[in-house]
């Protein structure tokens, strides 16, 4: 079994990317792992398009082998990507 060794921390609803970033600093400094902010438009998008849009962010930059680290809204978005049948996530959500 490989071990995974990056994240993506997203946001939940009237969030931005940023909101995560010391969950970000403290997963990179407690367990050495490369971790991303992913920001998604969460009030002026539906749940498919946000889905659709972090579908497309992972399998353009090769990111299958991650784990999502997801609060609130973030959380529902990444569980309907994965509903979509297109991402098969390496890790955890």
């Amino acid at each position: 079994m490989t071990r995974i060794s990056r994240v993506i921390c997203i946001h939940g609803f009237w969030s931005h990317g940023a909101g995560m970033v010391l969950i970000k600093r403290y997963l990179e400094k407690e367990y050495g792992l490369d971790v991303e902010l992913y920001s998604y438009p969460s009030v002026t998008e539906s749940l498919d398009r946000n889905a659709e849009r972090l579908e497309r962010h992972i399998l353009d930059n090769d990111l299958m082998d991650s784990h999502i680290v997801a609060h609130s809204l973030g959380g529902v978005v990444s569980l309907r990507m994965l509903a979509r049948g297109n991402v098969e996530l390496g890790g955890r959500l």
